[in-house]
């Protein structure tokens, strides 16, 4: 049978070969072992299967988002980009901007921290507590998470090749700790960071997109655990009030982390990241978790 005679659905098989007219294509046949598309005949791409790379018939196809790696929608059906039989590989949109929410958690531990200089203590009802609590009585904090602040924050990233970009964001925290005799709160985000993506060709094709993250900026995190202490003058110390520790983390910070894209869509996706971040110079520890949505533009 000739390629002319060939049914659409049929183009690519033993039955149907195609004799390689396309130039910058090979002619290997349906079946045949592979390690790239450019090796097999037209209508077919090289695909990983239960046996290994083989050449297949090409997957339908409406737009390029639903066409494996390395290839585009041409006609309905995947094809090899024009771009790849000579020379550069697929091209994508290098600009990304995305709407992120983060929650904060600081790593709080310490004795007698409502007579620390580094916590300050308040009643529940925002009052700040300014008594002198008994030694050894001033409230204790074994170690652990603490959640605290809450963030919103809109990101820009210019991606510089396939795998590296430089990433800012900026925005504001929410859930601050009362001022009381203290600095007031520093609301403001403002991030810089250098980001890797890893994998061949992440940003022309749907899926996972892992990446490596590190930088810094300006932050302030607040960051609360209840204690106990006991304070002769108040009552006549016959109570043991509860209060809330909070520890002022900030203004400043470095750290890394990472996290991954989920691309629903070649220029769209669900995006969830890690940070690590050392608050400085009122030094501590903070996990920041973030869920956000990136665009390419």
């Amino acid at each position: 049978m000739s390629a002319a005679e060939c049914p659409e659905e049929m183009v690519g098989t033993p039955a149907c070969p195609t004799g390689g007219a396309k130039k910058g294509r090979g002619n290997k046949g349906w079946g045949s072992p592979c390690d790239t598309s450019q090796e097999c005949d037209v209508g077919l791409l090289c695909q990983q299967g239960d046996i290994g790379r083989t050449c297949e018939n090409a997957p339908k196809c409406d737009s390029n988002s639903d066409c494996p790696a390395g290839s585009i929608c041409k006609s309905g059906s995947c094809d090899i980009a024009e771009e790849e039989t000579s020379g550069p590989k697929g091209k994508f949109k290098k600009n990304l901007v995305g709407l992120h929410i983060a929650p904060d958690f600081a790593f709080l531990s310490g004795k007698d921290v409502c007579s620390s200089d580094n916590f300050s203590c308040f009643y529940g009802d925002g009052t700040e507590y300014k008594g002198q609590p008994q030694a050894g009585h001033g409230g204790s904090l074994n170690g652990g998470l603490a959640p605290g602040t809450v963030r919103v924050m809109a990101s820009y990233e210019r991606l510089f090749t396939g795998n590296i970009g430089a990433e800012a964001r900026i925005g504001f925290a929410f859930n601050g700790g009362p001022q009381g005799s203290g600095p007031a709160f520093l609301p403001l985000h403002v991030e810089v960071r250098g980001k890797y993506w890893f994998g061949q060709d992440v940003f022309t094709r749907k899926g996972l997109r892992p990446y490596v993250a590190v930088g810094g900026g300006l932050a302030q995190v607040d960051a609360k655990l209840a204690v106990n202490i006991y304070d002769p003058s108040i009552m006549g110390g016959s109570t043991t009030p509860q209060l809330d520790a909070y520890r002022k983390l900030g203004q400043a910070f470095i750290g890394g982390g990472g996290g991954a894209m989920y691309a629903f869509g070649v220029n769209h996706g669900l995006v969830l990241n890690l940070n690590f971040m050392l608050m400085l110079p009122a030094t501590g520890f903070v996990v920041e978790p973030s869920l956000g949505y990136q665009l390419a533009l």
